[in-house]
């Protein structure tokens, strides 16, 4: 794929291919400890023959 940004030369970017057949799992969860603070933590992997793909998140809120 070739992209261009304004004022730059044009550029190509190439990634691994993604399996025919792979499985995608996601969870998450929310904990609320009062009305201003609240931790997420969630998970996403994609599972296929030839690659493994997986990531992680944390989130804190606080509200004040």
């Amino acid at each position: 794929r070739r992209l261009a940004i304004a004022g730059l030369d044009s550029f190509s970017v190439q990634g691994a291919p993604i399996d025919r057949d792979s499985a995608l799992v996601q969870a998450g969860v929310r904990v609320t400890f009062s009305e201003r603070a609240r931790v997420g933590l969630a998970y996403q992997g994609r599972f296929g023959r030839n690659a493994v793909e997986q990531g992680a998140n944390a989130r804190l809120e606080l509200r004040f």
